[in-house]
């Protein structure tokens, strides 16, 4: 494996974490590329690295959704009250309207983190905002 990445790496063609394991035991963990860069400095990924993961849980979230709908404990039109009573509308929101993003839920990230801060001098941060998915 470890052949495999530093082709990637050399190349630039990956950048992240990998770590392998079984029982409970890493066997395997290698970091390759940069959590940051910038033109004072290179900061490498290590294990510690934290990802913004975004939109990438999207399908995650719609799978589990669904076996849980095979499983006859939701379905499309549970309201998200059931869950979440405390937010308001929560009662004409459906998990349908949530996996659609049609809720009407606004959705932002923190722009006091580093990657979206060091945007907002480039980007409209509203833009950022909207165009970031996902869990923080």
């Amino acid at each position: 494996m470890n052949s495999l990445f530093d082709a990637l790496e050399s190349n630039n063609k990956m950048m992240g974490v990998v770590t392998i394991t079984r029982d409970n035991k890493t066997v395997y963990s290698r970091a390759l590329g940069y959590s940051r860069v910038s033109d004072a400095e290179k900061v490498k990924n290590n294990d510690a690295t934290k990802f913004r993961i975004a939109s990438l849980t999207k399908t995650f979230t719609a799978v589990m959704i669904f076996q849980l709908i095979d499983e006859k404990r939701l379905t499309l039109e549970t309201k998200l009250s059931k869950f979440f009573p405390q937010l308001a509308n929560a009662d004409k929101i459906t998990i349908e309207q949530m996996l659609l993003h049609r809720s009407g839920i606004h959705n932002f990230s923190l722009p006091s983190l580093p990657c979206i801060r060091d945007w907002c001098g480039l980007f409209d941060a509203a833009l950022i905002c909207r165009a970031t998915l996902g869990i923080i």
